[in-house]
């Protein structure tokens, strides 16, 4: 299956679902909104919002989506780059792992040290796909709350916090 045909075939899903409360989701956060935004857009529309609850769910739903259109796109990226690497070298044909040149690359939302959200890519030289990608976050809500809950300076606060964020 083809890129764009993965990438078709997600979006004609998103069409056929006819379920308004995941575009509306998917809209807000596409513009970097959540509940609180959607809450005033349908009172400035005087029409009735999405509880909580309701937006959490359909926010989960989009990201299991969206990671499993991510999990295809980089399988079928890499096979791209594996063939192009066979079509230098028709030793590496019969190897199951091999050794290829990479750059990485990363960035932050922001300029500066202010920025909680960034990104970093790793990508093939010779073909020049993206063979995998993270987001990366300094932020974290568990430890915001767990750190108000427990106290960031108790010695059970590290432990957990090791234990769960890493």
């Amino acid at each position: 299956m083809k890129a764009m045909e993965v990438f078709f075939k997600f979006q004609e899903e998103a069409k056929n679902s006819h379920d308004i409360n995941s575009k509306l989701v998917s809209a807000f956060l596409s513009i970097g909104r959540g509940h609180a935004a959607l809450e005033t857009f349908s009172s400035v529309l005087n029409m009735p919002t999405m509880d909580r609850k309701t937006f959490a769910k359909c926010m989960h739903n989009l990201s299991v989506k969206n990671k499993e259109v991510k999990k295809k796109m980089l399988e079928m990226s890499r096979q791209a780059a594996r063939e192009a690497h066979v079509k230098v070298d028709a030793s590496l044909k019969n190897q199951e792992i091999i050794d290829v040149s990479v750059s990485y690359d990363g960035t932050w939302q922001k300029q500066g040290h202010t920025s909680n959200l960034g990104l970093g890519i790793i990508i093939d030289i010779l073909s020049g796909l993206v063979l995998d990608f993270e987001v990366l976050s300094k932020y974290c809500h568990n430890c915001v709350v767990a750190g108000r809950d427990m106290g960031v300076d108790w010695a059970e606060f590290h432990i957990w916090q090791k234990r769960t964020c890493g």
